[in-house]
């Protein structure tokens, strides 16, 4: 995510639920219609200075929201908030999940990142 101002930093969060089963996780970092997603939208927005959105995956639901701040030197503050809330049918919801989140901050163009697996394919870290 980016604002409309010329030379923003880009903000993306990416997510995966862990499994016992061995194995690449599934890490989301954007919805498209392909995912199969029971949901994802805006709730509100004005594409500058606040936005507030959910996206239903298969077992919970994640809500994000920012609010920017204008003033100081360098054109404000942000404030970010996450949350993951189970969903789905009332024996998965009673169920421990545990979801991983990587929130970011990035210029365009620069880097790349790629996820460290532990011996049971669980992911325990990022390399740059």
């Amino acid at each position: 995510m980016k604002t409309r101002s010329i030379q923003s930093a880009v903000v993306g969060l990416m997510w995966s639920t862990q499994s016992t089963v061995q194995g690449l996780p599934n890490i989301r970092h954007w919805c498209n219609q392909e995912d199969k997603l029971p949901r994802y939208t805006w709730l509100a927005h004005d594409g500058t200075h606040f936005g507030e959105q959910e996206i239903m995956d298969q077992t919970f639901i994640l809500r994000t929201g920012f609010v920017k701040r204008s003033g100081g030197e360098h054109g404000g503050d942000w404030t970010a908030s996450i949350r993951a809330l189970p969903y789905g049918k009332k024996e998965d919801t009673n169920k421990k999940l545990l979801v991983s989140l990587l929130f970011y901050v990035a210029l365009d163009g620069q880097g790349f990142i790629k996820e460290k697996l532990n011996k049971h394919g669980q992911m325990i870290g990022i390399l740059f």
